[in-house]
């Protein structure tokens, strides 16, 4: 499915890469901001109530909104690119203010993934839509296998005794990373006529 052209391997990269950074939120959140900020459980369970609240409000009001007015494509690179320094923005955070003020940016993913999709669905014919969405959710299954063991090594190295530096953002700056990788990939996919310029 995904090596029918090039437009649709280097969209299903940028899916993988980008629900690869989402495992650094699922897996190391709370132990980094415990770490670094000595948040109690009830701070940390606030801040993700907040973060899961700001995702439900972009999905209602940004979402459509950021497709219609930018095309699918820029949306892509517009939420995917604020991903990235949403990302950044945890690992430098020299305190929990910041760190919060970095979520509504990393939630400008929420417009690149139904964006990217919907590229991915006009490449795909109408009898292959569910094998698309299958394709897709394997994507999410192969970053959920890899994604946890990845994150937690690289914030246990960036915090061990034996590890030789110490930086405990480390695992954020690689979500960033694969976030810019992301970007990169989607600026170099076709454009669609059918969109803005």
């Amino acid at each position: 499915m995904f090596s029918r052209s090039r437009t649709m391997v280097a969209l299903s990269c940028v899916l993988l890469l980008g629900y690869l950074a989402q495992n650094s939120l699922l897996n190391v959140y709370v132990v980094y901001a415990e770490y670094r900020y000595h948040w109690s459980i009830h701070a940390v369970g606030n801040s993700l109530a907040a973060l899961g609240a700001m995702t439900i409000l972009y999905g209602f009001f940004l979402v459509r909104r950021a497709s219609a007015v930018l095309g699918d494509r820029k949306a892509t690179i517009c939420g995917l690119a604020g991903g990235a320094i949403g990302y950044i923005g945890f690992a430098a955070a020299p305190n929990g203010w910041w760190f919060l003020a970095s979520i509504p940016l990393l939630n400008l993913t929420s417009i690149a993934w139904p964006a990217t999709q919907s590229l991915m669905s006009r490449t795909a014919g109408p009898s292959e839509q569910g094998q698309l969405q299958g394709a897709i959710n394997s994507l999410r299954g192969i970053a959920g296998m890899l994604g946890p063991g990845l994150f937690t090594w690289l914030f246990a190295k960036a915090v061990g005794d034996f590890s030789g530096f110490h930086l405990p953002g480390l695992p954020y700056y690689v979500a960033a990373g694969f976030m810019v990788c992301s970007v990169a990939l989607a600026m170099n996919t076709g454009r669609s006529g059918r969109e803005p310029a």
